[in-house]
């Protein structure tokens, strides 16, 4: 029996891709409508700009998580930890 070709193969074929999955299924929540529409209206070196500042956001956030996680951050007061969480914001922002 002669050996078919791996595309002829259907176990070692990948999947077909369907249709839908091709599609791009878009949220409908009011807020991701919103910020969508704004970021489409935006022009190449504005959202360059937005992304960029998107992408620090989300670094410092990461940042704050590790932070909190450290012991001993929830017995410092407020302001202490305000303080803290100022200096990790600006030590995440002058490492970038």
């Amino acid at each position: 029996m002669p050996k078919r070709a791996a595309s002829e193969d259907p176990e070692g074929a990948p999947p077909p891709i369907k249709a839908a999955a091709k599609q791009k299924i878009y949220s409908t929540n009011p807020n991701t409508v919103r910020a969508r529409a704004r970021a489409a209206a935006l022009s190449g070196v504005e959202l360059l700009i937005e992304k960029r500042k998107n992408a620090d956001q989300a670094q410092v956030t990461a940042a704050y998580k590790v932070l909190k996680k450290t012991p001993g951050f929830d017995k410092l007061s407020k302001s202490e930890q305000k303080e803290k969480l100022k200096a990790e914001r600006e030590a995440v922002m002058h490492k970038l």
